[in-house]
């Protein structure tokens, strides 16, 4: 969330536990400590200094990190806080290499600095960008996800989170605004879905609440039921407290015994997290009860999107795994009350940011694809050359088969639909980069909104639609003025946490 990861981050253990590790989700920059003098002058005292030792130690439970995902100046803190994090997790099977040696292993091949090449763009002349006046009271300032309820051909109507204030939104497309009506609020919320355990009239909502925007080891998180009420304004219902830092949660009837189950992705931070079953045992008062058990016990998930993928009536799902672990791994249902892990994806580099996906059959042959974003910066704040947006072919075999659509550093969020009309399936994406980072290079480097068009040969064409502002975390196509075309709406999040008084539209005027 990513993860807003919609704030989450990436990390590792080993030398870059710390790269992944440290900064868990979505939204936040952690201050880096160096070790102190004592312990590096123990280290280099005691240490050993063979590749070997480098080697085994940054690669124990992750991809050994690249030299060239920092420049050489940054390895110093990288390697610092690797070493720091292993201290921290109370193992002692690996034998800690010297720092000095290990610092200057990753500056070898490290470049001086990072660069960014200027990407090859096609003039656009398909979308109109405009604002859409947010009428509600509390104006937006770091939205962290948007869940469209009803279909296409109609005007649009939306949930959205606020990161930053905590507000929960009904928001109603209007001409020119969207009307946004309350619906509470909690600490720091990543993700609502629209839920129904009662069966009454009214709406319910559940809430994914990370509790705190800091990682930190105090357990804030919380999964939240947001009750209907007759009188408009939802009721909030604990469903369960004290978790690390609830990054996502959905439905699925796990058991096939006709009510609804919960997953929850609690992303965590360092060595706490997981990912939990909550099975159905009944309700009062239209509350449910639930049985919790840990169906994987790593912290770093940021989206559980479901699934019947095998097409065997069970529920499967999609586990998006940060931190250290970079990968996508379908959770297959058993039916037995066990789920068989299959990795879709597998990234190379502890340090790549995974910040989404989207589940689509985006070839359009009749099975589900990966729609895959990287651009995570929450746990260094660097914008990166290999941040971008991959498709991940289903072909039959784990794991998929992976394309590169684009390099789009500090991508946080991608979304497909046939946005020119040719019937196949192109790709609208957001990038999220501090003011700051954007500044530390050329004019016109990042582009903050992109489409990218699908052409007849497979390869996709570059369109900027803004350039230099990398302030979103979230998109979403819709027709907006039901005209039968899809626009691209991308509500703001500021780093900055600057308020903002309305959303961008991208009117699809072809």
């Amino acid at each position: 969330m990513a993860v807003i990861k919609s704030f989450r981050s990436t990390n590792g253990t080993g030398i870059a536990t710390a790269i992944a590790l440290l900064i868990l989700f979505g939204g936040i920059a952690l201050t880096t400590l160096g070790c102190r003098r004592e312990e590096q002058e123990t280290l280099a005292a005691s240490a050993p200094t063979s590749t070997n030792a480098i080697t085994a130690f940054c690669s124990d439970c992750h991809a050994f990190p690249n030299p060239k995902s920092f420049d050489k100046e940054r390895w110093q803190e990288e390697v610092e806080q690797g070493i720091r994090i292993y201290r921290q997790s109370g193992r002692t099977d690996l034998v800690i290499p010297d720092l000095a040696s290990t610092v200057e292993f990753f500056r070898v091949d490290a470049p001086d600095e990072i660069t960014i090449p200027m990407p090859s763009r096609v003039a656009d002349e398909r979308f109109i960008e405009r604002e859409i006046t947010w009428e509600g009271a509390v104006k937006p300032t770091s939205i962290s996800s948007v869940r469209v309820l009803n279909e296409h051909g109609q005007r649009p109507r939306m949930l959205l989170t606020d990161m930053w204030t905590g507000a929960l939104s009904l928001g109603e497309a209007a001409e020119g605004s969207i009307q946004i009506t309350s619906l509470g609020e909690v600490s720091h919320p990543a993700h609502i879905e629209p839920v129904d355990f009662d069966n009454d009239p009214f709406a319910d909502y559940l809430v994914a609440d990370l509790g705190t925007l800091n990682p930190q080891s105090e357990k804030q998180g919380s999964v939240w039921l947001m009750q209907g009420q007759s009188s408009g304004v939802p009721r909030r219902h604990p469903l369960k407290l004290g978790l690390s830092r609830v990054a996502d949660v959905q439905t699925m009837d796990y058991d096939s015994d006709g009510d609804l189950d919960l997953l929850v992705a609690d992303f965590g931070l360092h060595f706490v997290g997981s990912i939990y079953l909550a099975t159905n045992q009944g309700s009062s008062s239209g509350i449910p009860k639930f049985e919790w058990r840990v169906i994987d016990p790593r912290p770093g998930a940021i989206f559980l999107p479901t699934i019947d993928f095998d097409q065997d009536g069970r529920t499967d799902f999609v586990a998006v795994m940060t931190q250290q672990f970079e990968s996508i791994e379908l959770k297959r249902n058993l039916g037995n009350g066990e789920f068989e892990t299959n990795v879709i994806f597998q990234a190379n580099d502890p340090s790549s940011g995974t910040s989404g996906i989207e589940l689509v059959d985006f070839d359009m042959d009749g099975d589900i694809d990966v729609l895959y974003t990287n651009g995570d910066t929450f746990d260094d704040n660097l914008a990166k050359p290999n941040h971008g947006i991959k498709w991940l072919e289903n072909e039959g075999e784990f794991p998929f088969t992976v394309h590169d659509v684009a390099a789009m550093p500090g991508c946080y969020r991608a979304v497909s639909g046939d946005l020119d009309g040719d019937g196949d399936n192109d790709i609208a994406a957001v990038a999220y980069l501090s003011k700051y980072e954007v500044a530390k290079f050329p004019q016109d480097t990042f582009d903050g909104v992109a489409w990218f068009e699908q052409t007849e040969d497979g390869t996709f064409l570059r369109h900027s639609l803004r350039k230099n502002v990398c302030q979103a975390a979230t998109c979403v196509l819709v027709d907006w003025d039901v005209d039968g075309d899809l626009d691209l709406l991308v509500p703001p999040s500021s780093a900055e946490h600057e308020t903002q008084d309305s959303l961008l539209l991208f009117v699809n005027e072809k």
